[in-house]
């Protein structure tokens, strides 16, 4: 599954790397640390984005499909990179109707955070 194609670009995006460190306290108090996992995994988000009417709704129905559970892929839109993500349970999408837009032609603030599978 694809995450869906929208007119407009995000506005700001943030890649903040998982820390997956696990650490132990040895009896002399030394600090033992390991990575957790054999990948750097990525959290992408806030990602916000202004969008229109069509765009919100187009959104919201796939957020209705996927939920939090659901992998699918992603362009990153900086990169161009394909990742596999799903929305974080804490950062599924918010909308926001931009009150200073058009009544007829409304737009929405959105954001939503990603987390790599």
């Amino acid at each position: 599954m694809d995450f869906p194609t929208l007119s407009s670009c995000p506005q700001t995006i943030t890649d903040q790397v998982i820390d997956d460190t696990i650490a132990s306290q040895t009896e002399a108090g030394y600090r033992v640390t390991r990575p957790r996992f054999t990948r750097v995994k990525y959290v992408y988000g806030p990602v916000k984005y202004i969008l229109s009417e069509e765009d919100m709704i187009t959104l919201k129905e796939f957020d209705a499909t996927v939920r939090g559970s659901v992998i699918f892929n992603w362009n990153h839109p900086i990169t161009g990179e394909l990742k596999q993500v799903r929305f974080r349970t804490d950062g599924r999408p918010a909308f926001e109707p931009v009150y200073n837009s058009n009544p007829s032609n409304r737009l929405y603030a959105t954001d939503f955070t990603l987390e790599e599978a």
